[in-house]
C-alpha cells in the first residue's frame, strides 16, 4: 500500500480532491491526525504565527507538493534538508521513505504538532525538534536545503539572517511556497540568492507557485555581505542619514540596527503641499505591499519607502540629534 501512494506522488494529480486523499492516506499512515492535534492546541491562544485557526490542509503543504520539491533540489545521499516550520512534520516523514540516506530535520515550535511524527522516526536517521525559532541564542543548523512556508516579519528577518550567513560557508537551496505575506519579496531582494527554477502547487494558494532558490558561491556571498556590513558601519557614523540614497532592502536587513533612530516622514497633501512628522522605529516593523517596503510604527501610522499612501520616508535620525518638542512624534 505504501509504495503504492509513494509511486503516486510521481505523477500530477487529476484534481485537489485527489491530493486531499493523498494527504488523508499518508498522514493515516504515518500515525497523524492534523484536526486532532489543532484541537488540542487553545492553550496557545494569542501566538499570532501559530496560524490556529487555519484550515490544517491550509497549514500543511501537501506530500505531492513535498515530493516535487525534493526532486527540484535533486538530493543525494548524505545531504541535509531541513523544514523551518514543519507542522506536522509530513516533509521529514515523507523524506524518510522517499531518499532514506539524505539527513531530515524538521523544527516546530509546538511540540504537540509533532509528536506523532516522532512516534514514527524513531526507527529512521530524520528527526522532528520541537524549538523556538526566535531563540536568542538559537541557531539555524547548517544544511543543503531549506524549506519556508508562513514566515513573516521579524521571523523571516530573523530566518533569512541566519541563512545568509550560512550560504557565505557553504551552498545553499531554499524552497519557498507563500501563502499569504511578504516572504517572497523580502527573498527576492535578498542578493546572496537567485532564481533556480518555480513549479506550480498541488494545492490552492495565493501563489499558487513553488519557488527554489539558490545561493551564489560562498566566496561571492561573503563579498556581498563585507560590502553589506561595510555600508552599516558607515551609516551608523552618521547622525542623519537619507533613505534617497539606500536600498530600502538595506533597511529591511538592519532594522534591528536603527532602532534609536526617528524616522522623518512626508505626506503630500490633496492641495499639493506637504506635511513632516516624524515616527520612532524602536517598535516599529517592515513589511511590504505591492512589491514596495514600508514601516508600520507602534502607533499604527504607516509610512513608504515609494509613494503608497501618499507617504514618503525622507531620512532616519538619531534619536539625541532631534528635539522631539518641536516635530509632530507620531
Amino acid at each position: 500500500m505504501l509504495q503504492n501512494l509513494l509511486d503516486q506522488l510521481n505523477y500530477a494529480p487529476r484534481d485537489l480532491s485527489q491530493v486531499l486523499e493523498q494527504n488523508r492516506k499518508l498522514d493515516q499512515f504515518f500515525g497523524i491526525s492534523p484536526e486532532l492535534i489543532e484541537k488540542q492546541l487553545n492553550d496557545y491562544d494569542g501566538h499570532e504565527q501559530l496560524y490556529l485557526d487555519i484550515d490544517c490542509e491550509a497549514l500543511s503543504t501537501s506530500y505531492y507538493d513535498f515530493a516535487q520539491i525534493f526532486r527540484a533540489l535533486q538530493l543525494e545521499p548524505g545531504d541535509t534538508f531541513v523544514d523551518l516550520g514543519a507542522g506536522f512534520g509530513r516533509s521529514v516523514l515523507l523524506l524518510s521513505q522517499l531518499y532514506p540516506k539524505v539527513m531530515g530535520i524538521g523544527i516546530e515550535y509546538l511540540k504537540e504538532r509533532i509528536a506523532p511524527g516522532l512516534s514514527f522516526l524513531e526507527k529512521h536517521g530524520s528527526m522532528l525538534l520541537a524549538q523556538d525559532l526566535m531563540g536568542k541564542d538559537y541557531k539555524i543548523p547548517q544544511a543543503d536545503a531549506y524549506f519556508l512556508y508562513l514566515p513573516q516579519g521579524p521571523l523571516s528577518d530573523r530566518i533569512l539572517e541566519q541563512l545568509r550567513q550560512i550560504a557565505c560557508y557553504h551552498r545553499i537551496q531554499i524552497a519557498v511556497i507563500e501563502s499569504h505575506g511578504d516572504l517572497l519579496d523580502r527573498i527576492r531582494d535578498e542578493k546572496f540568492l537567485k532564481l533556480k527554477t518555480s513549479m506550480k502547487t498541488a494545492s490552492p494558494r495565493h501563489d499558487p507557485e513553488i519557488y527554489i532558490f539558490e545561493s551564489l558561491a560562498p566566496g561571492e556571498c561573503q563579498e556581498i555581505d563585507r560590502k553589506d556590513q561595510q555600508l552599516l558601519r558607515q551609516s551608523l557614523r552618521l547622525r542623519s542619514i537619507s533613505l534617497l540614497d539606500i536600498e530600502p532592502s538595506f533597511i529591511a536587513r538592519h532594522l534591528n540596527s536603527f532602532r534609536g533612530y526617528i524616522a522623518q516622514i512626508e505626506v503630500s497633501l490633496v492641495n499639493g503641499g506637504t506635511r513632516t512628522w516624524y515616527a520612532s522605529l524602536a517598535k516599529s516593523s517592515l513589511s511590504y505591499y505591492r512589491g514596495q517596503v514600508y514601516l508600520e510604527f507602534e502607533s499604527g501610522s504607516l509610512a513608504s519607502f515609494g509613494e503608497l499612501w501618499n507617504t514618503k520616508l525622507i531620512r532616519l535620525i538619531a534619536k539625541s540629534c532631534l528635539s522631539l518638542k518641536d516635530v509632530e512624534l507620531r
